[in-house]
């Protein structure tokens, strides 16, 4: 659902096809820009830098771009592929590999295509509504663990942090377990530690800690990855504020709205509307899902933490 791309250096560092490009990306808009080769930043950098030496840049539009590359971390993805300094930029990016592994990038955006290579789009002739650039911020989705946690393979290849939102959660059911088992096992193959894995949903009626404290320890803490922490918020309705209602998988990244929730169905037919969340709709969640948010209500007591143990 979130398309990854590789820009060519060059191709960014040029003021017009910055403002063409640039705020096309992001999770909300399902395009990513992978930092390829790992230093691209800085790489990008450097020949903003020498067009502006050689007059060829205003200075103002110069400090716009690096502002906004080096400040906008959520539209950049670590690549984690090899990079032969060897060769051109764009011959790396037309086989990228890794492990001995070829990885594909989604699309490649450059300024020149000597090769035909078929998911290479030149910059002076680019149709945003060419298959390979578009993107679909929304669509419906089996309810199938596999295909919810399919739908943010990207960020979860390559995320820290994992928070699941979901008001009718229940560890005892497998519907709900299947989901998290599947999240963590996608999540598997990235190479950082997940510093932050949490679960945020309603708090009962009848809350007694140590029961659902039992609970989340004998259906989770076993596939927890090894030094990580899950932790559970349960939460309470405020007066006359908002209920704990939607459904979102949210990252370091950015986020995905689940309608039906993230809970398997009952069913093979049964699908659920999947949305990209906006960029500033996922800054204020990661607000309001934090022990500093103020949408909701919470007590110290109706926080659980779970070390996992598996080795």
């Amino acid at each position: 659902m979130i398309k990854e791309f590789a820009i060519e250096p060059d191709v960014i560092a040029n003021w017009e096809n910055f403002r063409l490009l640039f705020p096309d990306f992001g999770v909300g808009k399902g395009r990513m820009i992978a930092r390829y080769p790992k230093d691209w930043s800085k790489d990008v950098q450097s020949l903003i830098n020498r067009l502006q030496a050689e007059s060829r840049l205003g200075s103002v539009k110069a400090a716009s771009m690096l502002s906004r590359i080096f400040a906008d971390k959520h539209k950049f993805v670590p690549a984690r592929r090899d990079f032969d300094p060897g060769m051109d930029w764009l011959r790396n990016a037309e086989a990228p590999r890794h492990k001995g592994v070829n990885q594909p990038f989604d699309a490649i955006i450059a300024d020149k295509n000597p090769r035909n290579c078929p998911n290479v789009l030149g910059v002076d002739d680019l149709d945003k509504e060419d298959p390979r650039y578009k993107t679909r911020v929304q669509q419906k989705v089996p309810r199938t663990a596999a295909d919810i946690a399919g739908c943010a393979k990207l960020l979860l290849s390559v995320c820290e942090e994992v928070q699941i939102v979901e008001p009718h959660f229940d560890p005892n059911e497998s519907r709900f377990r299947e989901t998290v088992l599947e999240i963590l096992e996608v999540r598997a193959n990235a190479p950082q530690q997940l510093k932050k894995f949490e679960i945020h949903t309603t708090k009962p009626t009848q809350f007694i800690r140590h029961v659902q404290e039992d609970h989340y320890r004998r259906n989770l803490q076993k596939h927890l990855p090894e030094k990580s922490t899950l932790r559970v918020f349960f939460w309470s309705q405020k007066p006359r504020c908002e209920k704990l209602h939607p459904r979102f998988l949210l990252t370091e990244f950015g986020g995905i709205q689940f309608d039906y929730g993230i809970d398997e169905g009952d069913g093979d037919d049964e699908r659920t509307v999947v949305s990209l969340v906006d960029h500033e709709l996922w800054q204020g969640l990661r607000v309001d899902y934090s022990e500093a948010g103020s949408a909701f209500a919470i007590e110290p007591n109706a926080i659980l933490t779970i070390e996992g143990i598996r080795g």
